[in-house]
């Protein structure tokens, strides 16, 4: 899997994920994946450089441009939880996988399929890890950090979802967090509110090979 790593130019956005796979497919690669973004979440996740002390578990990893007035340009990497890189095992520094603009992966899901933190929930709502009861049809291996217990403490982000177990709707997975998302941005946030067609300011994508 090579990933276009550095931020040469401005954040793409106001782009569907429809549209978005059509732009990757143009250049030979593909819209990220659920199992591409997983991968390099877990990776993210067992290098000690990543924590802020240093030690895996010890600390938070920094959730990136999370706190500002808009999209970051350029190559400012900022500092401390907002940190916008981080290293992977190989060396190579991956920018703004945990803020800045959200990321459409390539996945989607009907509403009724969604996880679900409350008994059939009316709206959409924004839950730590723990607080889910349901999965949906998602497995806990692809909402979790490595350590259940972690959240938005260690920089993770939370899950926005909706879950209604009538909601015949189909939803599209965006990842990481905007610039004003605070602690709900981290590297594993997942939010399932927009349809493949919606195009918005705050929503990007990454191609992958």
């Amino acid at each position: 899997m090579n990933l276009n790593l550095d931020p040469v130019v401005p954040p793409w956005v106001n782009i569907s994920q429809i549209n978005a796979k059509s732009e990757c497919q143009s250049i030979g690669a593909h819209l990220i994946t659920e199992d591409e973004w997983l991968t390099i979440v877990r990776n993210i996740e067992m290098q000690p450089t990543n924590w802020s002390s240093g030690q895996i578990g010890s600390g938070y990893i920094p959730r990136g441009n999370s706190d500002s007035d808009a999209a970051m340009d350029g190559t400012e990497p900022l500092t401390d939880i907002h940190k916008r890189t981080l290293t992977l095992s190989n060396g190579a520094t991956i920018w703004d996988i945990a803020g800045n603009v959200f990321d459409w992966t390539d996945a989607t899901i009907l509403g009724k399929d969604q996880p679900q933190g409350v008994a059939n929930p009316t709206d959409f709502a924004y839950y730590q890890y723990s607080n889910l009861y349901s999965y949906g049809a998602l497995s806990p291996e692809r909402l979790l950090p490595l350590n259940p217990a972690w959240n938005t403490n260690q920089g993770y982000g939370q899950i926005y979802t909706k879950g209604v177990l009538t909601d015949m709707a189909t939803y599209a997975f965006y990842r990481s967090g905007y610039w004003i998302h605070g602690a709900r941005a981290g590297v594993l946030a997942l939010t399932l509110l927009r349809v493949p067609g919606d195009s918005i300011n705050f929503i990007g994508f990454r191609c992958a090979r």
